[in-house]
């Protein structure tokens, strides 16, 4: 009779540690997914917000290879009748001299892009800026993360050059997203980019998309 008891107590300690370990199994399996999925909906956000940073109220968009497509067919577009308004962009992942990083370049017309992408446009107190090809405004996050005050310069490599431009200023859009915006035909050059861009638009109806899908060249993707 003691044998039987100490064979059955044996048995219950065995089973209770292994449902024990099977409840503790379980439930880091919980928790592990339950974590995957708070990063996979952060990492979502994150980029649903970038998206709607850049684009701001363009309901299209308009891009051709990484470099962009040939910036002639910006007028094409800005002139379907069901275009409200086209503001031309370039976007360029420009390589910071002194460090193995990179910080995205948005190059946009301030004219056109206040109808489009608003955030992007600098409230600056010399509103030439907006317009000097040297001159680059810095989003809230890449201030933090560059350490740099309106005033100071910014180096890039291009090819085998160097390219100094000044910060001049923030942007309010990019709390989260590093980049820096500047004036169009300043990207265009410092970066090697002339007569290549991209374009986002405002509709007045929804065949916006199937008309300009007939004028974009081979390539392109909307």
């Amino acid at each position: 009779m003691a044998a039987a008891r100490v064979i059955l107590a044996g048995a219950l300690a065995h089973n209770m540690t292994r449902s024990a370990l099977s409840v503790v199994a379980i439930a880091l399996g919980v928790a592990l997914g339950y974590a995957v999925q708070l990063i996979t909906e952060s990492a979502q956000n994150e980029l649903a917000l970038g998206v709607q940073t850049l684009s701001g109220e363009a309901d299209l968009q308009v891009r051709g290879p990484r470099d962009g497509f040939d910036e002639q067919l910006y007028p094409d577009l800005a002139r379907l009748p069901e275009v409200a308004v086209a503001s031309p962009v370039v976007e360029i992942d420009a390589k910071l001299a002194d460090r193995d990083d990179m910080l995205k370049i948005i190059g946009i017309d301030a004219f056109r892009a206040a109808a489009v992408q608003p955030a992007l446009v600098a409230a600056s107190d010399d509103r030439l800026d907006l317009l000097r090809p040297d001159a680059l405004f810095l989003s809230p996050a890449a201030t933090r993360w560059l350490g740099l005050a309106p005033g100071a310069a910014i180096r890039f490599q291009v090819a085998l050059r160097e390219v100094p431009l000044k910060v001049a200023g923030r942007v309010s859009a990019g709390e989260h997203q590093r980049f820096a915006v500047m004036d169009i035909a300043g990207a265009q050059s410092n970066f090697d980019r002339l007569g290549r861009s991209a374009a986002q638009a405002r509709s007045e109806s929804c065949r916006v998309s199937r008309q300009a899908a007939t004028t974009t060249p081979s390539g392109s993707r909307r």
